[in-house]
């Protein structure tokens, strides 16, 4: 869409340049006056051609970019997956000595918490 747009405008600014050469001879009033409705629309026209240009130039570099960004981020992730496959050893074992920590200060815990009683009823029989 935007490619037949820019070539519409392109064979547009063409045909107005072709029509002002043409009338450049001509130095009636009502010619000069067509010569000035011409250059008013080439200049639109022209206008209208450097905004189309402006906004594929930014669509490309925003493709290129986006392209550019998704590829480091996909390169960011696989490296931060292969650091924590290759550190699985090292993650496991923590992880193991941290629950094993755990279950036995809870161990620790009951045993202190039931042998009172337990001398207690050693006492009392």
């Amino acid at each position: 869409m935007c490619q037949k747009k820019l070539s519409s405008q392109t064979k547009n600014i063409a045909n107005l340049e072709k029509q002002l050469s043409a009338y450049t001879t001509d130095t009636s009033e009502e010619t000069k006056a067509k010569v000035q409705q011409l250059k008013v629309s080439l200049q639109e026209t022209q206008y209208d051609k450097y905004v189309s240009d402006q906004k594929k130039l930014l669509n490309e570099l925003y493709n290129e970019y986006e392209t550019i960004l998704n590829q480091r981020l996909d390169a960011f992730i696989g490296d931060m997956i292969q650091d924590i496959n290759d550190n699985s050893g090292m993650i496991n074992n923590t992880l193991i000595s941290k629950v094993a920590i755990q279950f036995l200060m809870g161990m620790q815990l009951l045993i202190c918490l039931t042998l009172p009683k337990i001398s207690y009823l050693v006492v009392v029989r």
